[in-house]
């Protein structure tokens, strides 16, 4: 598989085959993992990431485009696309629209083959070498989770958010809800495509963080996955002796509240992924040590499990005060 090759012998292989970008809009405050997704992103040089954004992105790679907007011009921008008045009163809604971004964002996407979207509490690895290896298979969509999906530029592409499925609410009503429903993933995009004989190409080479555990597991992970690192813009799991188990494009944070970077993170030769931030070391030793010594400080673990105990809290509530959706059969 092409995401085999070495890195000399991968070069430009992505740009001769399609164009690809990535569009992410963001509102509000950053990650504080965002300076370290944002130099991932312009390793990965293949691929061009379209950032439409109220804060400040300083970047001189020529593969990052920065638009400065707000969301509220954002919900007009898609209202006005979609001649549906869209319910987009928090950033966190934006998931829902991600499959739709071929459309709301058509004449920026205009010269590409194959357009995605993706989430900014992301780090990647090589992302370039595994769409080279899934452009090898794919017959539509590349990749299935909102973390990052590539769909084909094309009519079908762009127009799949619009497929119908008996049972289920259409676009028109997932977009004009409030409530964020996961049209993205599960509650969407997943049973539309299957419904319709759309192929995803999925190959599970990522670090999907669980957000239930303290300590760094991946929900696909394989039998003796402990440590996750990044090395020569290399993502990888290792076992209990730092040894090399697989290969990631990236790995997710989901609802980690990590602590700013560390000082010297852009130029430390290894980078590893503690339960509460980013650890700069010399070697894999040093990160795995260091990672360590992280989920032994009992006063962050005390911190993760309030932070999980209020997240659960807040969650319950919603679900049991939000009102029943209602299906169009």
């Amino acid at each position: 598989m092409s995401e085999n090759l070495p890195p000399a012998q991968r070069k430009n292989m992505l740009a001769g085959q399609k164009r690809v970008a990535v569009v992410l809009p963001y509102f509000g405050q950053l990650p504080t993992t965002w300076p370290l997704t944002l130099a991932s992103m312009e390793q990965n040089s293949e691929i061009d990431w379209l950032i439409f954004t109220d804060q400040e992105v300083k970047s001189s790679a020529a593969n990052i485009r920065v638009s400065m907007t707000t969301l509220e011009d954002t919900r007009d921008r898609f209202s006005k696309s979609l001649e549906l008045a869209v319910a987009l009163e928090t950033p966190y809604k934006l998931c829902d629209f991600k499959p739709a971004y071929g459309e709301l964002y058509l004449d920026e996407l205009a010269p590409y083959d194959y357009w995605g979207y993706c989430d900014a509490d992301v780090v990647f690895g090589d992302v370039q070498a595994h769409v080279v290896a899934a452009l090898e298979t794919a017959d539509f969509k590349i990749f299935r989770r909102g973390h990052l999906s590539l769909i084909p530029n094309n009519e079908a592409g762009r127009s799949s958010f619009r497929l119908g499925v008996v049972g289920a609410d259409d676009y028109r009503a997932v977009f004009s809800d409030p409530n964020s429903r996961a049209f993205d993933e599960v509650g969407g995009m997943y049973q539309r495509l299957k419904a319709h004989g759309l192929d995803v190409y999925e190959d599970e080479a990522l670090f999907d963080i669980g957000a239930d555990k303290f300590r760094l597991k991946a929900n696909s992970a394989l039998s003796g996955e402990r440590f996750y690192v990044l090395e020569g813009g290399q993502l990888s799991a290792l076992d209990s002796n730092g040894r090399w188990v697989r290969s990631g494009r990236y790995i997710h944070l989901q609802k980690r509240a990590y602590r700013r970077l560390p000082p010297g993170w852009d130029s430390a030769p290894v980078l590893g992924f503690s339960p509460d931030g980013v650890v700069a070391c010399r070697s894999v030793k040093d990160a795995c040590d260091a990672i360590c010594a992280r989920e032994s400080n009992w006063s962050a673990r005390i911190a993760w499990q309030r932070r999980y105990i209020n997240r659960r809290f807040r969650g319950l509530k919603s679900r049991l005060t939000a009102p029943s959706p209602k299906h169009n059969l």
